[in-house]
């Protein structure tokens, strides 16, 4: 089969670098992202499909971009962070008028189709994934300050066999038309539209019946939207719902200030920070937009019969920027956030004199049926060794295992723990 596009498939212009510094707007052209040399025609072949159902929504999208009333549509889009992120999906978007002079009461799907004979039954053809999304990324600010009566982003798209953080550059697609190869690797300071998978949503089969308690939510949420084989959850939604252990503090043998202070008031989470830099690029890449964070109590780690645990989303509202400060001359240094997340009545009774807390950074394709094995090992009868182990629901390998640490009962309030990547410290609310 011909390539769909093929007249768009083109090597990278060295000039493009000053395509891009004509738009001066309310962006500096300082670090415009690097375009790397042209691919050989293997390394595109790796790179490139024509039946990837991204690269053909990407470039019916970047087709019609040249409408300065699509461009507001999106920007307007974007800026209602229906999931806190600065992205949309398309399924929610499709049917919607665009409005404006040139377009008035077309929707966004007809624009799409519509552009070209050529197109339309290509187009048409492909059912997207029901969480295909558009978002605006780049360095903090560049959605809020995307003047769409005025420029034209490139349009990225993450194929959907590649692993972004393994690959060198990804697809893009320029104002022009042409198919280029787009370093990704720091953070663009203009507005780029990428295409690609939301992480703030989770599939889970109709089979399950609502109101079933499942590993995200305790059965009285109702889903965001369906279709005929999922129901679809924000995690937002879910990240308020009860996944507290239904367990009471005791005062029997706590003779101290922090256990009296148990049975009266929960644990709570203080703060929290990526220990480096670099450890905040590699679990949140800045193409990802905001951090989506999870972790797991887990507790009577010694015990086969009764090892147990407990999750928690942290709110999904911060932009990378709050988790670190950038000086002037360059250099990033990681900043503590603020939580104040109330946890659970830690009662030596129910959950052991130690726990752990295992980080993770959840990552797109979420779906209720994953698995994550945490595993202990402890010496068992006899001080014959034995492995303890607890499915953690709802994580996979797609995610960024950010590391455990043990919490002791004992210790004293507002210790900072770490677990590697991630410092946190907790008290008592």
């Amino acid at each position: 089969m011909r390539p769909l596009f093929k007249d768009r498939i083109a090597s990278v212009k060295i000039h493009l670098l000053s395509f891009f510094c004509l738009f001066q707007l309310q962006f500096s052209c300082g670090t415009i992202p690097d375009l790397v040399p042209p691919a050989t025609p293997d390394q595109v072949q790796n790179v490139f499909d024509e039946l990837d159902s991204r690269y053909v929504f990407a470039s019916a999208l970047s087709s019609i971009l040249s409408d300065a009333d699509i461009r507001k549509f999106i920007k307007a889009k974007v800026m209602e962070q229906f999931d806190g992120d600065y992205n949309f999906l398309y399924i929610q978007a499709k049917d919607e008028a665009i409005g404006g002079s040139a377009l008035s009461g077309r929707t966004l799907k007809q624009a799409l189709s519509e552009t070209s004979a050529e197109k339309k039954p290509i187009f048409e053809h492909f059912e997207f994934d029901p969480l295909l999304q558009i978002a605006i990324r780049g360095i903090p600010g560049a959605a809020e300050n995307w003047d769409p009566d005025t420029y034209q982003p490139l349009v990225l798209y993450i194929p959907e066999k590649t692993d972004p953080d393994k690959a060198p550059f990804l697809p893009a697609i320029t104002p022009s038309g042409e198919l280029i190869e787009f370093n990704h690797k720091e953070a663009s300071e203009m507005p780029v539209i990428l295409i690609d998978i939301n992480e703030r949503i989770i599939k889970t089969p109709k089979e399950i019946v609502l109101g079933e308690k499942t590993s995200f939510y305790d059965g009285n949420v109702a889903p965001y939207f369906s279709d005929h084989q999922f129901n679809y959850f924000l995690i937002t939604q879910l990240s308020n719902s009860n996944t507290e252990p239904n367990t009471e503090g005791s005062q029997e043998g706590q003779t101290k200030e922090r256990q009296y202070a148990h049975f009266f008031e929960k644990e709570l989470l203080e703060a929290f920070k990526f220990t480096t830099h670099r450890a905040l690029i590699n679990a949140v890449p800045w193409l990802d937009g905001k951090p989506e964070l999870r972790f797991f109590v887990i507790w009577n780690i010694h015990s086969i019969a009764n090892i147990d645990y407990f999750h928690k989303w942290l709110p999904m509202s911060k932009d990378r920027s709050r988790y670190k400060d950038c000086g002037f001359l360059g250099g990033c240094t990681t900043e503590w956030v603020d939580s104040g997340e109330s946890l659970f009545h830690w009662d030596l009774n129910a959950h052991s004199e130690t726990v752990v807390y295992h980080w993770f950074e959840v990552d797109a394709g979420r779906n209720d049926n994953f698995r994550y094995i945490y595993s202990n090992n402890v010496m068992g009868v006899n001080d014959v060794p034995q492995k303890m182990q607890i499915t953690l629901r709802g994580i996979d390998s797609n995610d960024d295992d950010l590391g455990n640490t043990k919490v002791n009962f004992y210790d004293e309030l507002k210790t900072v723990y770490s677990t590697g990547i991630i410092d946190f410290s907790l008290g008592i609310k």
